[in-house]
């Protein structure tokens, strides 16, 4: 029989939501293009044809001029017009054993909105200014939102001095932002997204690893002892990427390589590491 020596369980909310925000507009973007740019069926509308699209489009010189300066794309203008919105639900509970340890379990159901960032150019947030109502498929979800996380440890007291650590650490998938691959409205950028897609509406595979830890002390002397320990940091080896290929595609099927992992350590969280620990107490 096991006595539960204390038990403990706790839950909050949050939500935040900040206005006024910075984000950059270009003013002189060309016209929304037609749907038909970015069907499957539909034709590319060229770099030449969009600049004549332009607000600031000169028909007579065949450029566009603003503020004095001839041969103008962008005109990037820094607004305060974008605004995010981060809600959460916090569960937690823990037991504390008398002869055992403790185990504890932490949940949080989460959502965060935003609008593309605010970045060096406005193209950075990969928009789709060519739709007529492109800014409200700018609104989505931010590009760390997971809408479950949950993670477990325990601490277990075992014979001889010994201690096993776990933790547990499992979430939801990272947003991914379709792309088509090609420069469909003719702005110049080969960022533009499939028709009928908005901001961040896919998601990597959910996100799992567990951690291990085995340590053992030894007494050496009346006021000195000695901890040796063994950690394994995502034993199981899981593939948690934080970035897939987002071409889509510019036909109504995406193409094979999409949401496929990317090559590179910089696109994954670390594999299967160990640690080995001896400490000193004094």
């Amino acid at each position: 029989m096991i006595r539960v020596r204390k038990m403990g369980a706790g839950q909050s909310g949050l939500q935040v939501h900040t206005l006024q925000q910075m984000r950059v507009n270009d003013i002189n973007h060309p016209s929304p293009c037609d749907t038909n740019c970015d069907s499957p069926t539909g034709t590319i509308r060229t770099t030449a044809e969009a600049n004549t699209k332009r607000p600031f489009y000169n028909q007579a010189l065949g450029y566009s001029v603003y503020d004095g300066v001839q041969n103008v794309t962008m005109v990037d203008q820094i607004e305060n017009t974008a605004s995010s919105v981060y809600q959460s639900f916090d569960l937690s509970i823990r037991r504390r054993f008398a002869r055992w340890g403790e185990v504890s379990g932490h949940y949080v159901y989460a959502a965060s909105y935003t609008y593309a960032m605010f970045y060096s150019d406005y193209n950075s947030g990969v928009p789709s200014e060519w739709y007529p109502n492109w800014n409200s498929l700018e609104r989505g979800p931010d590009d760390f939102y997971q809408r479950n996380r949950f993670i477990m440890d325990a601490i277990l007291r075992g014979p001889y001095q010994t201690t096993l650590s776990l933790v547990g650490n499992f979430g939801s998938g990272l947003p991914v932002n379709p792309i088509t691959g090609l420069d469909n409205n003719g702005d110049g950028y080969t960022l533009d997204r499939p028709f009928g897609f908005s901001r961040n509406s896919f998601r990597t595979p959910a996100h799992k690893t567990v951690d291990v830890g085995l340590g053992k002390n030894f007494k050496l002397r009346e006021k000195l002892s000695a901890e040796a320990r063994i950690d394994a940091t995502n034993v199981l080896n899981s593939k948690n990427f934080t970035t897939v290929n987002n071409v889509y595609g510019n036909t109504g099927i995406p193409k094979s390589s999409f949401l496929t992992q990317e090559a590179g350590i910089d696109n994954t969280d670390p594999s299967r590491q160990l640690q080995f620990v001896l400490r000193l107490l004094f």
